[in-house]
């Protein structure tokens, strides 16, 4: 129920990008997801000004479960690399 209205919503959201953030974006996808697929993914780069990374994981829309110490390790290397 609560997967289903969180799809409901984002049927319904309409993005505001007035100015683009101006900080860094980490972006992460399932190479076989159906509903966020890589593509629309990626097109998060436009909404900050600041670096983009974008990870593309094996798996579906639920890919971070099976994923959990892979995408800890991007994350933690991630925020090492801040300022």
């Amino acid at each position: 129920r609560g997967l289903r209205n969180d799809l409901a919503e984002n049927e319904r959201h309409v993005a505001c990008h007035a100015q683009p953030l101006d900080c860094p974006i980490l972006a992460f996808s399932g190479q076989q997801d159906p509903i966020a697929p890589p593509l629309s993914v990626a097109a998060w780069a436009t909404a900050s000004t600041g670096p983009f990374a974008h990870h593309r994981l094996r798996g579906g829309h639920f890919f971070p479960a099976p994923q959990a110490r892979r995408l800890a390790t991007l994350i933690t290397a991630s925020l090492e690399r801040l300022p």
